[in-house]
């Protein structure tokens, strides 16, 4: 799934509220429930686990593309060339905005009443406090090293644009930019976000029970480095569970690619089974999936060339 753009300012660059919901739901969309008639091979599987039947399913709902989450963090890198950027709440064409904002420590904030701005409309609050900031390149133009970290704040918030709609969205997210020399680090955590998420006409509710990201960009040969851990709560098979994506080794993509050469990562259910994803270098649209439905050790599933796009759900499944 590609990142869907929600809103953007008046200079062309996306608003820091526009990256933030994308690099959600880059990872978040279709957390919904899933469920399967197949079983594993090695007999009944218990339910809520990650079993040969349901586990692009699970791919689908929370990986939503690794291309997509760093589309994401370039779009916060260039959101963090200045202050008022990244504290940017775009004028309402029509409908309304009450912004409020301090000066120590930085922060704005806004309450939304159907504010339309381009394709999107936006209702409920957000809040922004940056606190630390230190250095200079937040200037324009940019002056040596420094960071900024920002506390975002949502609440009863939505957001609609004509291909989706985000509403009752609750919770905290910290986020840190940091320059030292030519690397850039964005990272971005919390501790629980919740929202209803609707896509062709299907809602589904979203609970985010934690997320850490990290992306650096290396200046200097232009390679990104990207770790993504996070959980989530899903209805698998009619059962609640958690699931949990833990980066094993850091994703590297090398300039102008669009898939990592390599890193890995590892898919569990709160009830059992593990999916494991292991970039190639040889074959950078394409990595190893493996599925280990009872977590013996012995793959179920062990696909050495699956498609980066079957990965995140783009496309069909395949494998070989």
């Amino acid at each position: 799934m590609k990142r869907r753009g929600v809103a953007h300012g008046s200079d062309g660059e996306e608003t820091l509220l526009a990256v933030t919901l994308s690099s959600l739901l880059a990872v978040g969309c279709g957390g919904g429930s899933s469920s399967t008639d197949s079983a594993s091979s090695g007999g009944e599987p218990k339910a809520g686990s990650i079993t040969v039947g349901n586990y692009q399913s699970v791919l689908n709902a929370g990986f939503g593309g690794l291309g997509g989450v760093t589309e994401s963090r370039d779009a916060l890198s260039e959101s963090g060339e200045s202050t008022d950027n990244i504290f940017d709440i775009t004028a309402c064409e029509t409908g309304s905005v009450t912004p409020t904002q301090t000066l120590i420590p930085p922060s704005r904030s806004a309450v939304f009443v159907d504010c339309v701005v381009g394709e999107s409309k936006f209702n409920g609050s957000v809040s922004f406090v940056a606190n630390p900031i230190s250095g200079g390149f937040l200037l324009d133009p940019p002056v040596g090293n420094g960071s900024v970290t920002a506390t975002i704040t949502l609440d009863h918030f939505s957001a609609k644009t004509s291909d989706i709609d985000i509403n009752d969205m609750h919770g905290a997210m910290t986020l840190k930019i940091t320059v030292a020399g030519a690397n850039e680090t964005t990272e971005i955590t919390s501790d629980g976000l919740s929202f209803n998420f609707t896509e062709d006409g299907t809602t589904q509710a979203i609970e985010m029970t934690s997320m850490a990201f990290k992306f650096i960009e290396n200046g200097g040969n232009g390679e990104e480095t990207d770790t993504l851990d996070y959980s989530y709560k899903q209805v698998l098979d009619g059962k609640d569970v958690t699931i949990t994506y833990d980066t094993t080794m850091p994703f590297i993509t090398a300039e102008n690619e669009d898939y990592p050469r390599s890193g890995s990562m590892t898919i569990k259910s709160s009830e059992g089974g593990t999916i494991r994803i292991t970039a190639k270098d040889d074959e950078r649209d394409k990595a190893r999936l493996e599925v280990d439905v009872d977590d013996d050790g012995d793959n179920e599933i062990n696909a050495g060339k699956q498609p980066w796009s079957t990965i995140s759900g783009e496309t069909g499944s395949g494998s070989s």
